[in-house]
């Protein structure tokens, strides 16, 4: 595979996964502030991933789904198309 369509997969899948935490947050009128304490992380934490800058760990990912009460997959895997940068081939 070219480099540029991973990227654009990488990127793809990262951006609907800070997307979905944020939308699930968000839902909830909570702060960053608000879910780092409850799910034990710091605030930048919570801004880096929604930034994907960084992905949360697999053990992050758990406290996340039972904190908001959904399926662990429901966040890890995209089901939405989040951006315009790469074409639906390249994804």
């Amino acid at each position: 595979m070219h480099p540029e369509l991973l990227i654009c997969r990488i990127l793809g899948t990262i951006g609907v996964v800070m997307k979905t935490i944020r939308e699930l947050r968000e839902q909830r009128g909570m702060s960053q502030m608000d879910l780092a304490v409850e799910i034990g992380v710091t605030l930048p934490t919570i801004g880096n991933w929604e930034r994907n800058i960084y992905e949360p760990k697999a053990s992050q990912f758990r406290k996340l789904a039972r904190f908001f009460g959904v399926p662990m997959d429901e966040i890890a895997i995209p089901t939405v198309d989040t951006g315009d940068e790469c074409t639906d081939e390249q994804r």
